[in-house]
């Protein structure tokens, strides 16, 4: 983990254009989830109070502070890792 953000090493700015997605996700944000293929895994996200959203496998998992394209990395990162976690076989 990041000490600094939280988030998992792995997860960088690589590939991202930054000149594309200027919007800093804050507090009370509306976001929608869309999860391909996967219905009860989509739908709306409100940011609470704590910067964080409630996600189905992950928990609490904080978004403000970084960019739509950062969060949907993230987020698609901790579900693929979660996912494939070999207890859960």
């Amino acid at each position: 983990m990041d000490p600094q953000n939280g988030f998992p090493q792995t997860i960088g700015d690589e590939g991202l254009d930054p000149s594309a997605d200027v919007y800093i996700i804050g507090l009370d944000d509306q976001l929608d989830r869309v999860v391909f293929g996967v219905e009860e895994l989509s739908g709306p996200l409100t940011i609470l109070s704590d910067g964080s959203v409630s996600f189905a496998y992950l928990g609490s998992v904080r978004l403000a502070g970084i960019t739509l394209q950062q969060a949907m990395l993230c987020t698609q990162q901790l579900l693929i890792r979660e996912l494939l976690r070999h207890d859960l076989r």
